[in-house]
């Protein structure tokens, strides 16, 4: 779709998108700001390959799986956001990802090794802070390969489907609140 648009700087994918096809935006070096919607599913393979000016990325709520080399070579990439419903990880996903410094992970379980085939091999994972949530961090620290990373307790979630027919898109759900801070949801 944009592969190799070099000028291309900042995209949001519209609601109702349920899947980007591989390798749409690689190559798109210039690329700062992705906003990706509600009701994304998962992304093909090498998806943000190479968006070497890339340096966040918030999987929404509802994305369940990536399925290989997404971020391959986001060499500005400091923090991915990882939705609760995401149930795979395929090869390498962050192979190249130098500057990786934080996953948030809002699954209270950690996925097994198994569902990850390698996703984190081309890393130091323990120069990698894994935030989760605080009744969670015991479960990461037993379970391969989440152990490996600084594990951090980022506090506690609060759920809330992003888009609901009834009472319309829903804000500050889906983040991590610490403990006697006020969390309001908004539709």
């Amino acid at each position: 779709a944009f592969e190799g648009c070099t000028g291309l700087t900042s995209i949001s994918i519209p609601s109702g998108v349920t899947y980007i096809g591989g390798a749409a935006f690689e190559g798109c070096t210039s690329l700062t700001n992705v906003s990706l919607p509600a009701g994304l599913t998962n992304m093909g393979n090498n998806t943000f390959g190479s968006c070497t000016s890339l340096k966040s990325l918030i999987l929404p709520a509802g994305f369940t799986a990536l399925t290989g080399m997404t971020f391959n070579n986001c060499t500005s990439l400091a923090s991915v956001t990882l939705p609760v419903e995401l149930s795979s990880m395929f090869m390498i996903e962050f192979e190249g990802c130098s500057q990786l410094s934080e996953i948030i992970n809002l699954n209270p379980l950690p996925l097994p090794n198994s569902s990850l085939a390698n996703t984190f091999n081309d890393m130091d994972q323990t120069k990698v802070k894994l935030i989760v949530q605080s009744s969670s961090v015991n479960a990461y620290k037993t379970t391969v390969p989440w152990k490996n990373f600084n594990i951090q307790d980022g506090g506690y979630t609060i759920i809330a489907s992003p888009s609901n027919s009834m009472i319309g898109d829903v804000s500050g759900a889906n983040r991590f609140y610490q403990p006697n801070e006020t969390a309001t949801l908004e539709a």
